[in-house]
């Protein structure tokens, strides 16, 4: 067996000495105690782990709006360049421009997810960072 690669089972304390690269035996390799707190840094969606959306910017809920980008303030886990970064609003893809300085993303794309949208709808906003979904954010209902 190979070493860990989830984000909550390597933030998981004492991992490094209970996660053994061979099983040894259930009862003596404390696995489940590796696992039990990863599932809780889950659980809480702990931002020292995880990336989280701090605030978004720039949302206008109506239909015909002109302003078709909007700014996302990511907090938590930093991402960098080399990040793979994808956004999506209601069930669109929006395309994802980094800011890595100010750990920011302007995702474009709003006006047609906003207007395909029915009067009073929520759309939720899903961000994955390296492949770490963040904790998703509803938006304001649509507008007419």
């Amino acid at each position: 067996m190979s070493a860990p690669t989830s984000k909550a089972v390597i933030a998981a304390a004492a991992s490094g000495n209970r996660w053994h690269q061979k099983r040894i035996h259930r009862r003596l390799d404390d696995r489940d105690a590796v696992l039990d707190a990863a599932l809780e840094t889950v659980e809480n969606w702990d931002p020292a782990v995880f990336p989280v959306i701090t605030k978004v910017a720039g949302f206008d809920p109506s239909k015909a709006s002109s302003d078709d980008t909007m700014t996302v303030s990511i907090g938590g886990a930093d991402f960098s360049a080399g990040s793979s970064i994808t956004a999506v609003l209601g069930t669109t893809s929006l395309t994802v421009t980094k800011n890595v300085g100010a750990q920011t993303l302007d995702l474009t794309g709003v006006n047609a997810v906003v207007d395909a949208a029915t009067v009073g709808d929520q759309l939720m906003l899903l961000v994955r960072i390296d492949n770490v979904l963040c904790p998703p954010v509803t938006m304001t209902p649509v507008k007419a």
